[in-house]
Parts: C-alpha cells; structure tokens; sequence
C-alpha cells in the first residue's frame, strides 16, 4: 500500500514536469497496480487458512 500512495505523490511532482512524463508515469502506475492487486488477493486469501489453521491446531507436524 506504501509503493501504491508513493506512486501517487510522484504523479503529482511529475505532473509539474509536462505532459508525456506524467502519461508514462500514469502508465506504469496503472501496470504495476495489474500485477500488485492479484497478489494482494492471493496474500488476504494465504492469511485466511492460515489463520483459519492456526486457530483450530491444525498445523502440519507429523508426530
């Protein structure tokens, strides 16, 4: 969420720069949301059976 409110503060100074360096960085922002929100999804789905597992005792020790 840090590189996510970065990225919009350095579109801002970047604005004052003209228009093609604000499109590019527009761009890159929107490519690297692509990629960073399905992991995101995936880490809140790992963090759920986990906790989910941790809860219940289940862990995976073979005694």
């Amino acid at each position: 969420m840090m590189f996510i409110g970065l990225g919009f503060v350095l579109l801002f100074y970047d604005s004052l720069q003209g228009l093609f360096r604000r499109c590019g960085c527009s761009a890159t922002i929107r490519f690297e949301q692509l990629f960073l929100l399905p992991v995101l999804g995936l880490n809140a789905s790992t963090l759920t059976l986990v906790g989910q597992n941790f809860g219940a005792m289940n862990f995976l020790v073979n005694s």
